[in-house]
C-alpha cells in the first residue's frame, strides 16, 4: 500500500535531485523503493514538458549557431559544405542514404530564412547574437543548464523516463550537440547509446562522425553509420 501520493512539484524536485538520480536509474524505481505514488498522467505530463522544452531550446540554439557561422563565414573544422549538408538533412528529415536534390537545397535555404525570421534571430545584431550564444543555456522545467552541464541534463531526461538521449559538449573550440531517439545497453562499466533517429543536432555535427565517446557513455549514430 502506498504511503503518499506525490504532487507534480514534488516529482519535479525529485527529478532534479542529484543524490536520488545517483541511486536510482529512473523515477519509477525511486517511487517504488520509497513506497511513493504518482498518477501516470502527471508523470507523462512532466516527461512531455521536459522533451518539448528541450527540443525548442536546442532548436533555437542550432539556428543561432548556424546564423553566426553564416554571418561570420566561419564554419569551423567541418567546413561550409559539410555543415550545410548536415543541417539540411536534419531540418528536412532527409535520410543519409538519399542524395540531396537541387529542390532540397532550395527548400533548405527557404526554411532557414523563414525560421530565422520567425525566431527573431535575423533581426538581432551579430554582436548581440554572439553574446547570446556565449551565454546560452538550455531551460527545462524552470532551470537553466549551460553547455558544460549537458551531462546533467542528459541524466535528468533519462531519469524522467524519456526515450530521448542527449549528447553534447565542447569538442575543441566548438560546441556539438545531438538529441535523438535511441536505446541503451550496458557494456562493462560503459553505457552504449544507440541513436536511432536524430531529432535535433548542431549544424557542425557532421555525418562522418559515427561514434562519440564521453566519460562513461558511448554514443553510436545510426544515421552516420548509414552515411559512411
Amino acid at each position: 500500500m502506498h504511503n503518499k501520493t506525490l504532487t507534480k512539484q514534488e516529482v519535479i524536485k525529485a527529478i532534479f535531485d542529484p543524490e536520488i538520480r545517483k541511486e536510482f536509474p529512473v523515477i519509477q524505481s525511486y517511487l517504488s523503493a520509497s513506497n511513493l505514488f504518482i498518477n501516470d498522467s502527471i508523470l507523462n505530463e512532466i516527461k512531455a514538458e521536459i522533451e518539448n522544452e528541450l527540443i525548442e531550446s536546442l532548436r533555437y540554439f542550432c539556428y543561432l549557431y548556424y546564423y553566426i557561422m553564416e554571418q561570420k563565414n566561419s564554419w569551423g573544422d567541418a567546413g561550409e559544405q559539410q555543415v550545410k549538408v548536415s543541417f539540411c538533412r536534419n531540418l528536412l528529415d532527409i535520410d543519409p542514404d538519399i542524395d540531396i536534390t537541387e529542390q532540397d537545397v532550395n527548400s533548405f535555404f527557404i526554411k532557414v530564412k523563414t525560421d530565422l525570421l520567425n525566431l527573431g534571430i535575423s533581426k538581432i545584431s551579430l554582436d548581440e547574437l554572439q553574446k547570446i550564444f556565449d551565454e546560452y543555456s538550455f531551460r527545462v522545467l524552470g532551470k537553466d543548464f549551460d553547455i558544460n552541464e549537458v551531462f546533467i541534463l542528459s541524466d535528468i531526461i533519462l531519469f524522467a523516463g524519456s526515450k530521448l538521449f542527449l549528447q553534447g559538449g565542447l569538442h575543441g573550440n566548438e560546441i556539438q550537440i545531438i538529441l535523438g531517439n535511441g536505446t541503451i545497453q550496458s557494456l562493462g562499466e560503459y553505457s552504449v547509446i544507440w541513436l536511432e533517429k536524430e531529432l535535433v543536432r548542431s549544424p557542425n555535427t557532421i555525418m562522418a562522425m559515427a561514434a562519440i565517446i564521453g566519460d562513461k557513455n558511448i554514443y553510436i549514430r545510426k544515421e552516420a553509420l548509414t552515411a559512411i
